[in-house]
């Protein structure tokens, strides 16, 4: 009796396909690996930054009011890391809203704010298990995402982390998009996955 070959699933199909046609993936952080706040609002995850953001500002004995101002207009400062630490932004914070800033303050505003970001690096339920499959059929996999300080300093200690081979955080390069200059990210990206890969990268994931 002639055996009859189990037809793949469409997933599968479409999965070996993008497999044959790209030969790196790169992919955005935020709304794509892991969720991104500003898309959480009026959710429980949405109101847990509104208790973040207000939580650090009694941290710093700052009104809401000025601290948004002082934080909407470093929002640049914050994404191309131009201080060089947590404490030294929300001491420059501080200063700009008119508060003397005090150490014990910028202390449990920095505790505060790490704590949420390190819940916020939780991959997506699918997150990991897709860069699996994608290291497993022989993908390289690149990163190019806008960051703060935050970020970088959780990023390594992410499950995805080990299964990215090159990562571009904008605090950590200065750069942020849409800087026309950003396109560089690409480019340097690219080369340094040619390095891994000895190929040419052809597809990216978000944006």
């Amino acid at each position: 009796m002639q055996k009859h070959r189990r037809r793949p699933s469409p997933e599968a199909v479409r999965f070996d396909a993008v497999r044959m046609r790209y030969q790196a993936v790169i992919f955005d952080l935020f709304g794509t690996l892991v969720d991104n706040p500003s898309y959480l609002k009026g959710t429980d995850a949405g109101a847990g930054w509104d208790g973040m953001m207000e939580s650090v500002a009694a941290a710093l004995e700052i009104g809401m009011e000025a601290f948004r101002a002082a934080w909407s207009a470093t929002e640049d400062e914050r994404y191309t890391g131009s201080f060089p630490t947590m404490q030294a932004y929300l001491e420059h914070v501080c200063h700009r809203a008119g508060v003397s800033s005090k150490p014990d303050g910028i202390s449990r505003a920095v505790a505060i704010r790490l704590k949420y970001f390190t819940g916020l690096a939780s991959p997506r339920v699918d997150t990991v298990a897709t860069l699996v499959r994608l290291k497993d059929s022989g993908h390289k996999i690149g990163l190019i995402s806008g960051c703060v300080l935050e970020d970088a300093v959780n990023w390594p200690h992410t499950p995805m982390a080990p299964l990215v081979d090159a990562a571009v955080l904008s605090c950590e390069v200065g750069l942020r998009k849409p800087d026309p200059r950003s396109t560089g990210w690409r480019a340097n990206t690219w080369e340094s996955l040619q390095g891994t890969a000895s190929t040419s990268v052809t597809a990216v994931a978000g944006s």
